[in-house]
């Protein structure tokens, strides 16, 4: 993802800008960047420009094909043979089963819902010989998953054939490698717009809280959240944030109101966000240093883990809310200025509110 703010819509800290920028080569305007952005991505890539004010640019995962030759690795999406219902209508998430001689050659109990689901449960049964699919289109009794069981584990001739396969002959070899990989989800709605990246684990809960349908997804979340926070909440932003659980990263831009709200967590690091000062005076926001360091030369640095940012209240950490941010020098191998890094001041205390609008203009 990549997103650009012009000069005056975002006022960032100027801890980020570096005197080394300007003796640097001619760096790429956010426009080229843009143009490189969706060149590498013709047939997924997009972007939006608001006028004046900036762009965003959003390019959905790449699906990789199925490959049939032995001793590669294979891609499965779980999604259709996990029953997750949270997961049904949003990217799906892909498992790699990698051929070797570290697989333990498990047959699979794959138990279709709904969709797609049923489609893949047939595969695992009929034409990839792995596991065995409970009943479909009805609900799972207790006798249907001991017959699943059973016939996985007797040691009969299926069970035997379905290890066989696994261990010997079948393309389904090997072990789980990877879990899920970092989602990327867009959406807009009444003229506010998201790029969200990573995932929430208590999306479920989080979505009966704040009255959404069981088949939204982050993004759509997260906006709700903004826009109840913008317009009425009684709660503080941080203590919203905090109340995401996952490893994430988002960028949301209110057109309206001209505001910029972006956060990335503190999780396990699969989502990492950067932001820096291009040579216009633009701000970028990315997750690929590539495209930042393109346009901001030396003036960037990571988005500070466990922080949000509000075009009119500036950073703060919402895992530390009540201390403010301070800013830390970075400096290059070859000892110039390049940016800052932003920690917690443990020593500070931070005004926490965020700017709200009366809720009868949310009404009227």
């Amino acid at each position: 993802m990549l997103g650009v703010f012009k000069n005056g819509v975002v006022n960032p800290p100027q801890e980020l800008y570096s005197p080394a920028s300007s003796l640097a080569m001619a760096a790429k305007s956010p426009q080229e960047t843009l143009k490189d952005f969706l060149a590498a991505n013709p047939t997924n890539g997009f972007s939006l420009e608001f006028a004046d004010k900036g762009f965003l640019a959003y390019a959905s995962p790449q699906r990789q094909l199925l490959s049939q030759q032995r001793g590669e690795n294979h891609r499965l999406e779980i999604i259709t043979i996990l029953p997750d219902e949270r997961r049904l209508f949003r990217e799906p998430p892909w498992v790699e089963f990698e051929a070797g001689e570290r697989g333990g050659g498990v047959p699979v109990v794959a138990i279709a819902q709904a969709m797609d689901q049923v489609t893949n449960a047939k595969l695992v049964e009929d034409s990839w010989r792995c596991g065995v699919r409970a009943v479909k289109w009805e609900i799972v009794e207790a006798d249907e998953i001991v017959r699943c069981l059973e016939m996985v584990m007797d040691g009969g001739d299926e069970s035997r054939e379905m290890r066989k396969t696994l261990r010997n002959g079948g393309i389904w070899r090997g072990r789980l490698l990877t879990t899920v990989e970092a989602l990327k989800l867009f959406c807009s709605l009444n003229d506010v717009y998201c790029i969200f990246l990573g995932s929430l684990n208590n999306l479920c809960t989080l979505n009966k809280q704040y009255g959404l349908s069981k088949v939204s997804n982050e993004d759509m979340l997260v906006i709700e959240a903004y826009c109840t926070l913008r317009d009425r909440s009684p709660i503080p932003a941080h203590r919203v944030l905090k109340d995401l659980e996952g490893d994430f990263g988002f960028v949301i831009y209110d057109h309206k109101a001209g505001v910029v709200f972006a956060a990335n967590s503190g999780g396990d690091k699969s989502v990492n966000l950067y932001w820096g000062i291009a040579a216009d005076g633009s701000v970028m926001i990315s997750d690929n240093v590539g495209h930042v360091k393109a346009s901001c030369g030396k003036s960037f640095g990571p988005f500070p883990a466990g922080c949000m940012y509000h075009s009119e209240k500036g950073l703060m950490s919402f895992e530390h809310p009540m201390k403010k941010m301070k800013a830390m020098p970075r400096v290059d191998s070859e000892g110039a200025l390049c940016g800052a890094y932003f920690a917690v001041d443990a020593y500070s205390k931070a005004n926490t509110s965020m700017p709200r609008v009366d809720s009868a203009a949310n009404w009227g």
